[in-house]
Order: structure tokens, then C-alpha cells, then sequence
């Protein structure tokens, strides 16, 4: 967890300027709880993101096949749809803001054309879930829900161990959470943001 300068502390909320990931371009941050609201569009009529699911194909390697073989996996999650991009996602069932029943509801696109996407400034936040700090039992919501920091403190001066996380399912708006602690293993996407802007109050923000 860092703080403004990039300096490490054991309990504080996931800031800023990430140094030590070796990024010093202070453009790229963590997003605090109001430019989250913002790039989602959540308080606007026309929302920035849609559930979906992206299939792929992967190469492993097991027992039964000691040269690898292909799979055909799935990735749920969030995909972030700036302003003006409509034209690039018509036709594939993609719909911004919609809800669903469960995951197995949304729209499935392929990895190539969700890279056609990006190449509009779309990104995509998969539900990783999160992994429990005071247990070594793996990860929990593994592509059923999304748990990604924000740089917003749960705490009106900063202190404490919590920060407010967004949190996202198929069947419900993108939301907060304040009892995450600082230790649990969450998701971090850092954003390209214009010194003094907030994201798409402009141009699209770029997520790393």
C-alpha cells in the first residue's frame, strides 16, 4: 500500500503514484472513489461499462498432455466503454449498463473482438475476486466477482486499515465497499489521468 510519494505503509489505503511497480510517470494512478463513479458514468444517464464475457483459447500443459494442449476458457468482468464508442460494439450484444441474472446471461464476445474494442480506448476489468489475508485458501469469487482499490481512504483523515473498493456482479450496478481490508489480496488498475482532470471529463483515460 503506498501513500501520495509512493512510500509504503502497513496500514493505509492503495494511493497514488505507484513507484515501486517501476512507473514514475505520475499521469498513472490509482482512481479515488469519485473518478471510479465518474469513468463508470454510475450518477449518468448513459453508463461507461457493460458486463460481458470474453472467451479465449490457452496452451497448457498437464499430465495427460505432456506437450500442452488447447482449452477454451471464459473471462467474466467489466468492460469500460467511453463515450462515443457505440458504433464499435454494435451487434454484439453488448449493452451499457445492463444487468443480468448471472454471468451465464451477458453477452460473450471473443478475445479479438474485444481487442478491436481496445484499440477505441475500451478496457477491461476481469472478476478476479480476492484472496482473504488472513488465510492461504486461495482466491474467493475467481471469475464471479470484481474487487478493484480505489485511493479514497474508509476513514474521513486517511487513517485506519480500509479503503473503499469498488465491487461489481452481473446481477447489480457497480458499487463500494468500505470492509476491505488493506491486507486482502485486491485487484489494482492504474489509469493515465491529465494532472487537475478527473477521468472522461475529457479524453478516455488509459488503463494499465
Amino acid at each position: 500500500n503506498l501513500d501520495n510519494g509512493g512510500n509504503v505503509h502497513g496500514t493505509y489505503y492503495v494511493d497514488g503514484y505507484p513507484s515501486l511497480l517501476g512507473i514514475t510517470d505520475t499521469h498513472y494512478r490509482v482512481l479515488t472513489m469519485d473518478e471510479w463513479t465518474a469513468v463508470l458514468g454510475l450518477n449518468a444517464t448513459t453508463k461507461n461499462y457493460a458486463y460481458v464475457r470474453i472467451t479465449y483459447t490457452k496452451r497448457v500443459t498437464d499430465a495427460t498432455h505432456t506437450y500442452g494442449h488447447q482449452v477454451d476458457l471464459t473471462q467474466n468482468g467489466m468492460i469500460l466503454l467511453p463515450p462515443g464508442t457505440d458504433a464499435y460494439f454494435a451487434g454484439t450484444g453488448i449493452t451499457r449498463g445492463q444487468t443480468y441474472n448471472s454471468w451465464a446471461d451477458a453477452p460473450v464476445i471473443t478475445s479479438e473482438e474485444f481487442e478491436e474494442l481496445e484499440s477505441h480506448g475500451c478496457s477491461f476489468l476481469p472478476a478476479f475476486g480476492y484472496v482473504y489475508h488472513h488465510e492461504n485458501s486461495g482466491v474467493y469469487a475467481d471469475n464471479g466477482e470484481g474487487y478493484y482499490r480505489t485511493s479514497t481512504p474508509g476513514s474521513p483523515d486517511g487513517s485506519g486499515s480500509f479503503a473503499y473498493v469498488l465491487h461489481f456482479t452481473p446481477s447489480t450496478t457497480p458499487g463500494f465497499l468500505t470492509d476491505i481490508h488493506y491486507g486482502e489480496g485486491v485487484a489494482v488498475r492504474l489509469f493515465y489521468v491529465a494532472h487537475g482532470t478527473n477521468p472522461y471529463a475529457g479524453p478516455a483515460p488509459t488503463s494499465k
